[in-house]
């Protein structure tokens, strides 16, 4: 997991060890993503985890997302690229250029393999839970956000806070979509960084062997 931290927080400029690189990890844990599809006749369990968890981490296999990424502090820029691919109903797999990251479904949340929750019910502002990195709580459950892939309503802001305010992470999920924004502020060495990293696009993988021939 530290050599994908690394490598991501390279391309955004967060060249600093510690709180930065661990804060900017929560992005390649996110993605985006959805329990996986039911066979047959939804129950009445799955149609609960549609509407509560699902709804905001629509973990899709063959999702493909991009993450524009830039850090305030140095102004470079880069994308960040997952795609998400689902071995069994309860886990996702994140690929970031070959390094995979593992996140567990349950009924009302998305945790990490490695322990603490992405996300999980109720989505009532207030309501807290353990993240990756400190406490994560519900600030807000009304945000409308503008991003490079578009316009969306109705979404979820959490913040997590790493312990003695070494960090803090203000991520907006978005209905039907996932994570669309991830606001990372850092203290190292008694140095204030900040990464931000914004949704692009989001789709279903493309293989150019499907693509038709040109005429």
């Amino acid at each position: 997991m530290l050599t994908v931290i690394r490598r991501i927080a390279a391309r955004v400029g967060t060249q600093s060890p510690g709180a930065p690189n661990a804060c900017v990890a929560l992005l390649v844990m996110a993605g985006c993503g959805s329990p996986p599809p039911t066979q047959g006749p939804a129950t009445p369990s799955a149609r609960a985890r549609t509407s509560a968890i699902d709804r905001f981490l629509p973990l899709r296999a063959g999702t493909v997302l991009a993450y524009e990424s830039e850090d305030e502090n140095t102004g470079q820029r880069g994308v960040v690229m997952l795609r998400i691919s689902r071995p069994r109903p309860d886990r996702v797999e994140l690929n970031d250029g070959g390094q995979v990251q593992r996140l567990d479904t349950g009924p009302d949340s998305v945790s990490h393999a490695t322990g603490g929750y992405l996300l999980k019910a109720p989505f009532v502002v207030g309501a807290t839970f353990p993240g990756r990195f400190g406490e994560v709580a519900i600030t807000r459950t009304d945000v409308s956000v503008r991003v490079p892939a578009g316009s969306f309503a109705g979404c979820l802001e959490t913040e997590e806070t790493a312990p003695g305010g070494q960090g803090k992470a203000t991520t907006v999920f978005c209905p039907d979509v996932g994570i669309v924004s991830l606001d990372v502020e850092s203290v190292a060495d008694g140095e204030y960084g900040r990464v931000r990293l914004v949704l692009r696009s989001h789709g279903p993988a493309v293989d150019i062997d499907d693509l038709p021939d040109e005429e």
